[in-house]
Formats: C-alpha cells, sequence, structure tokens
C-alpha cells in the first residue's frame, strides 16, 4: 500500500516531484523508527522512553499508550488508511506527531512544534494531517489543536498557537494533493532544497539531459515562474535570445549577461568568459580557508585555518588546549600548527603572509566576515585590505557548466577532488575526536579536508590565470 506521510507532505509547496516520488517510488519513510517519550500522569509527570525498531512497531506501542491513558506521548506514530471510497485506491496516511496530549474527555489531540515563530502553509497541513488521522482513529468529527514554539526562554511561559480544524477544507485539499500524485509524474525543477533531498541523484541527470532551465544558478522563484508562463524552459531558449530580452523577465536585469553566459556553458559544455579577469587573479597570491562551529551563543568560532602562502607550502593551525603555540607531526610527516585560541590561531596564519601586499584570496564571503568579527586587530591590519573573495571573481568572469559556486561543486569541474570526505562536519567530528582521544589519525583526517579546500582554490586560480582572455 502507498504511504503518504507528513515528513513528505511538507515539501508540496516546494518540490511536487519529490512527494510524487516519495508515495510512488520504495523509499524509507521520512519519520524513521526509534524512541518516543510518555509522560504517565500530569500529577507524577515521569517519563518512559519506549523503543520502537519498526515502523509498525512505532504504531502498535503509540496504540497501547493512549488505550494506557498516558497524560502525552512525544513523537507518537500514527496513520489511518483513506476510504477508499472516496478516492481511487487505499493510500496510508501517517507521521509522527510532535505531541499527542490527553484531553479532559480522554482523547488525544495534536500539538505541533515551530521552529520559527512563523506558522507556514506546510506546518497547517502537517498538523491538519495529523487532526484527520486522530478523529479518523478515535471515531470523532473535531479536536483541538495547537502550535507552539519550540524556543522560549526560561522566564516565560511557552507560546500557543490554538488552531481551529476544517474537515471539509482538508479533505478538499487531500483531494487535490491525491490527484496531483495520480497524474505523470511532474517534472524536474532544480532548486535549493534539492540539495539535501534523496532524490537528487535521479532528478539532477534528468535536468542536464533536457537541459532544463532550472540548471542555471541563483534564479529568483518569481523568475522562475515567469520564464515558464513564457514557455521558456529550455536552456537553448535562453541562448536563442538576447540578454536584452532577459532584462524582460522578472528578477533579471543586471545578471543577463551572466545568465545568458551560464545558458552558453550548459550547452555549449564548456566555460563561457563573459566578463573582465580581475587582475588579483593574474598575480602571485596567498590563500586560505576556515573551519568554525557556532557555539551555545550562535557566534561562529574558528577551529582550523589552513592557508596557502606565496612559497606554494601548504599550513594549517588548529585549537587545541595548549598554554602556547606549538606544533604536532602527523603520521604523514605534515607539521600542523596548534593554537590556544581562535585569536591566537588568526595571528599565527596572519604572520605568516605579512610583509607583501599580494591578494590573499578565500572563497565566498563568509570567510572574510568571520575574520573582521572574530579576529584580533593585528591579523586584521596585516590581512584587511588584502583579501579577495575568489568565488566572486571567478562568478563575474566566466561561467562553467555547473550547477551553484559552491567550492565542492566548482573544483571537480577543473579536475580537483577531495582525497576524503567532503563534508565540514566529518571533518569537525575528526577534530573532537582527537581532543578526546589524541587520536592523531583523527586529526590528520580533518586537516586533509582543511588542505584539499585550500588546494582546491589554488587549482581554480591557475586556471583562470591561464586560460583568462587577454
Amino acid at each position: 500500500m502507498r504511504m503518504l506521510t507528513a515528513s513528505t507532505l511538507r515539501w508540496l509547496h516546494t518540490c511536487q516531484r519529490r512527494v510524487w516520488r516519495d508515495v510512488h517510488l520504495e523509499h524509507p519513510p521520512q519519520e524513521k523508527p526509534g524512541l518516543f517519550t510518555t509522560v504517565l500522569t500530569a500529577d507524577a509527570p515521569v517519563q518512559r522512553t519506549v523503543v520502537a525498531a519498526t515502523w509498525e512497531e512505532g504504531v502498535r506501542l503509540t496504540h497501547a499508550a493512549m488505550q494506557e491513558g498516558v497524560e502525552s506521548i512525544a513523537g507518537g506514530y500514527v496513520e489511518a488508511v483513506i476510504d477508499p471510497e472516496l478516492f481511487e485506491e487505499p493510500i496510508m496516511l501517517g507521521g509522527r506527531v510532535d505531541r499527542l496530549v490527553r484531553q479532559p474527555d480522554g482523547l488525544y489531540a495534536p500539538v505541533d512544534i515551530l521552529r520559527e515563530a512563523h506558522v507556514s502553509e506546510a506546518d497547517v497541513l502537517r498538523l491538519e494531517l495529523y487532526l484527520w488521522i486522530l478523529c479518523k482513529l478515535q471515531g470523532v468529527d473535531m479536536l483541538p489543536a495547537a502550535f507552539v514554539l519550540s524556543e522560549q526562554s526560561a522566564d516565560t511561559e511557552p507560546e500557543w498557537f490554538e488552531h481551529t480544524y476544517d474537515e471539509a477544507r482538508f479533505v478538499q485539499q487531500l483531494a487535490a494533493i491525491l490527484h496531483m500524485v495520480a497524474e505523470d509524474e511532474p517534472d524536474v525543477q532544480l532548486i535549493g532544497a534539492c540539495k539535501t533531498c534523496h532524490w537528487k541523484p535521479d532528478c539532477y541527470p534528468v535536468a542536464q539531459s533536457h537541459k532544463h532551465v532550472s540548471l542555471l544558478s541563483k534564479l529568483r522563484a518569481d523568475t522562475r515562474a515567469d520564464l515558464a508562463a513564457k514557455g521558456i524552459h529550455r536552456l537553448d531558449q535562453i541562448v536563442a535570445m538576447h540578454p536584452d530580452e532577459l532584462r524582460m523577465i522578472r528578477g533579471i536585469k543586471s545578471g543577463a549577461q551572466a545568465i545568458h553566459a551560464s545558458a552558453r556553458a550548459w550547452i555549449e559544455e564548456g566555460a563561457i568568459w563573459y566578463g573582465k579577469l580581475h587582475p588579483s587573479c593574474r598575480v602571485p597570491a596567498a590563500f586560505f580557508d576556515i573551519e568554525t562551529l557556532k557555539n551555545e551563543r550562535g557566534v561562529d568560532e574558528v577551529w582550523s585555518i589552513g592557508w596557502c602562502g606565496l612559497d606554494g607550502r601548504l599550513q594549517l593551525v588548529v585549537v587545541a588546549p595548549v598554554d602556547a603555540h606549538t606544533t604536532v607531526m602527523l603520521p604523514n610527516e605534515q607539521v600542523v600548527n596548534l593554537a590556544p585560541s581562535a585569536e591566537e590561531a588568526w595571528r599565527i596564519f596572519a604572520r605568516d603572509v605579512a610583509g607583501t601586499d599580494s591578494p590573499v584570496f578565500h572563497w565566498s564571503p563568509y570567510d572574510a566576515g568571520v575574520m573582521r568579527r572574530t579576529a584580533p586587530d593585528e591579523a586584521i591590519q596585516i590581512l584587511g585590505t588584502r583579501l579577495r573573495d575568489l568565488c566572486k571573481l571567478f562568478d563575474d568572469a566566466v561561467k562553467i557548466p555547473v550547477k551553484g559556486v559552491s567550492l565542492k561543486v566548482v573544483a571537480p569541474y577543473f579536475g580537483f577532488n577531495w582525497h576524503g570526505y567532503e563534508d565540514w562536519f566529518a571533518a569537525y567530528m575528526d577534530y573532537r575526536r582527537w581532543l578526546i582521544t589524541s587520536d592523531l589519525a583523527a586529526l590528520a583526517s580533518a586537516c586533509a579536508y582543511q588542505r584539499d579546500d585550500v588546494e582546491a582554490m589554488v587549482v581554480i586560480q591557475r586556471w583562470l590565470a591561464e586560460h583568462a582572455p587577454s
């Protein structure tokens, strides 16, 4: 039996293709089996942890907890089958409810925990799905329901938003969703949400083979909608237009030349130069990249800096529990600097590239922003006026047939690949493992990731200098 889950429905207003594929094609439910908790009674609020090894077991255990009459259930599993007489075939609706709260009459009502202080259409649809299921399970037509903000001050009561359920409206909306699901698979539309979608490996090649306009980077939603309304779906249609014609599309003005060049790059399967390369890209330069993690105050803290100076040596500094600047040798015999603080790490890096006015490249504005917010004054004085955003300089001069301008996307086009993982968080976890266990192999893995980020920029800058029109 096909299953339509709450996690799938939250993508309805973002990507109908994802909803269609989640229902029709085999894929593990996004509401994964795991733990949920129950509070036995209001008078004695003792929590009990319940382990569900499978989705089916989670449904059974949640039903048992409701039959027991527990006060509340966090992360309970609910499901119900749509009446086969109402629709063409039975479909299971299911989801994991943030909170199931027992009412004075013994019925259970849903509470949805919001991550932001704004109730979206997807939030309402998810909550009403839970309501529909719970009404069917408990044999009633109406139940109370509410949203609650997830982050509240310890000194204030949680903020609740009561929700009024309109079953007729929800059933009408559900019928429209099922009608969409019953039709042919929607066309591919590459959007920001594709980065974390489990269907990306299937959809991306389709967009490439069709040369779909969504391969273009940085298109606004209203721009995509206006292109579709004008019947422009393929990149060859963009190439056939003059940039002045593109400026008539909503959201495209000064970016017309860049969009036209990007479309050409995809059609011609090669780099298209459309702007003048900045002079700094043609001279000897230094490169740096940082790794950070937000602390408890939400501030980005630097734990690693990698750089390549004018001498071509790749160097690293990591923040460590040491009293003063020292070094450690990795199993591959690379020497890594250890700094007692992020401020000292910035000093070590800045001093190494001091004494010249050569450019210091980074990729995207993030690194420069963190430097200006967190580095000590002496480091800012050395680096501040020399920083150059290589990502912007690259993107302002040339387009290549890739989606996006992430370093992990651009560098492989020029033949560079990361030697280990490409995940910053994996690098952080290896760094943490080294801090806890002193495992130099873990530190070496984290440092290899940092080195590769720097090397990738070196490769791109060299390509720019060698291939840019004179």
